[in-house]
C-alpha cells in the first residue's frame, strides 16, 4: 500500500511525504520542511506499529493521510457530516443512438 501528501506554493513543491512500504514499515520518505504536526503523528504511528505483535497492520501507511487530514480537515476515507453528494449519471452516446 502506498500513500503520499505534499504542499505546493506558487507552483513549487514546499514539502512532500511518501510512504510505499516497499522496504518495510519504516519506508517513510520526506522532502522539504514538513509541518510541525508531522512529528507527533509519525511518532504515535511508529509506536503503534512497534506494539503490533502480529505485524498484520500497516500503521505507517496512515502517516501522509493523517498529516493531510490535520492540515485540510478532509480525509478521503471518512464521512463528512452534513455533506451529501449527488450521483450524476449521463446517458452514454451509444445508448441514445441504439435506444428502442
Amino acid at each position: 500500500m502506498a500513500s503520499s501528501a505534499s504542499a505546493w506554493k506558487n507552483g513549487r513543491k514546499v514539502w512532500w511525504l511518501d510512504y510505499k512500504g516497499e522496504d518495510g514499515v519504516s519506508d517513510v520518505r520526506v522532502n522539504g520542511e514538513l509541518p510541525p504536526e508531522f512529528a507527533s503523528i509519525h511518532e504515535r504511528l511508529r509506536k503503534e506499529q512497534a506494539a503490533d505483535q502480529e505485524g498484520d497492520c500497516d500503521f505507517m501507511h496512515d502517516t501522509p493521510i493523517e498529516l493531510a487530514e490535520v492540515i485540510t480537515g478532509f480525509r478521503h476515507d471518512a464521512t463528512c457530516p452534513g455533506v451529501t453528494f449527488e450521483i450524476l449519471d449521463r446517458e452514454s452516446w451509444l445508448k441514445s443512438v441504439f435506444r428502442r
